[in-house]
């Protein structure tokens, strides 16, 4: 009779020649990895049993990588740590790192003991960000040889005062014309309260204007300016503030008076068949 034990397993014996065989067939799982089966073998004629044992090599990937951050709501010039670990593997896993799509090599990687009597790897990735990293994506890879690859990604948020990308723009508009001028700001988080103001007067917002005599107005980033007059050139600033502080944009606006344009096209005969005479006369409004 031959049996498997930790646990016992009987085994059906077959015969073979002079002696006799048994098989086990077994599905593993990582939890088999490193288990011990011992097989035994005696007849009538055996004072001891006949004994071999065989331990189990289960190779199996990481199940799933986890990523952290700390601190977990981070300011610009905050130094940041995101530490990425991969659940058991045999044999171990070797950590990657993207960012935004790109290749992070500058990480320092560790294993650790881990379930099955397998291991576990860490990765630790730590950098001081800035207003540049706020919605950077990173993300995580963890593969064992040719097994599987489990991948894992997280998205930061970098606390910072107002960013206007453009803080000095020159702006040119036609006198009599509309215009609406829109500043890009961003910010984390969101602006909380935008002002505009004209040569330090401050420009009221649509929400607070009761009546139709108001040509320029503000909404947020936008600034309105109704029918133009040479008057309304100069210097305008838009303020941006949240929890972090506030920026200024400058806005140059440049009125450009209406032209009549006259242009006379002086008829050509054969001889200057070749050329034309173009008298372009500007009458200024001024």
């Amino acid at each position: 009779m031959l049996a498997f034990s930790l646990l016992q397993i009987n085994t059906p014996t077959v015969k073979t020649g002079s002696g006799v065989s048994s098989e086990l067939v077994i599905q593993v799982e990582p939890s088999d990895n490193g288990m011990m089966y011992k097989c035994e073998a005696n007849n009538t004629a055996t004072k001891i049993p006949l004994v071999a044992f065989i331990k189990v090599l289960v190779y199996f990937p990481p199940a799933n990588v986890t990523i952290t951050v700390n601190p977990c709501d981070p300011k610009a010039g905050d130094e940041l740590t995101l530490t990425c670990t991969s659940s058991s593997s045999n044999p171990l896993a070797r950590i990657s790192w993207k960012r935004d799509g790109r290749h992070v090599r500058e990480h320092v990687e560790e294993t650790l003991s881990a379930d099955y009597g397998a291991i576990s790897t860490r990765s630790v990735l730590t950098f001081t960000v800035s207003s540049a990293d706020d919605k950077s994506i990173f993300e995580c890879k963890a593969k064992s040889d040719d097994l599987p690859a489990v991948t894992n990604n997280v998205t930061i948020r970098v606390r910072h005062k107002p960013e206007f990308p453009d803080p000095y723009q020159r702006v040119d508009v036609i006198e009599g014309m509309n215009a609406t001028i829109n500043v890009s700001v961003n910010a984390y988080p969101n602006v909380a309260w935008f002002s505009w103001t004209k040569d330090s007067t401050l420009i009221p917002p649509v929400s607070e204007i009761d009546d139709h005599n108001h040509r320029v107005m503000s909404s947020g980033p936008v600034l309105y300016i109704l029918n133009i007059a040479r008057k309304d050139g100069g210097t305008y600033v838009c303020m941006a503030e949240n929890e972090e502080g506030t920026s200024n944009a400058t806005i140059i606006l440049n009125v450009q008076c209406k032209n009549k344009i006259l242009v006379l096209l002086l008829a050509y005969s054969k001889k200057y068949l070749n050329s034309v005479s173009i008298l372009k006369i500007l009458k200024a409004n001024f």
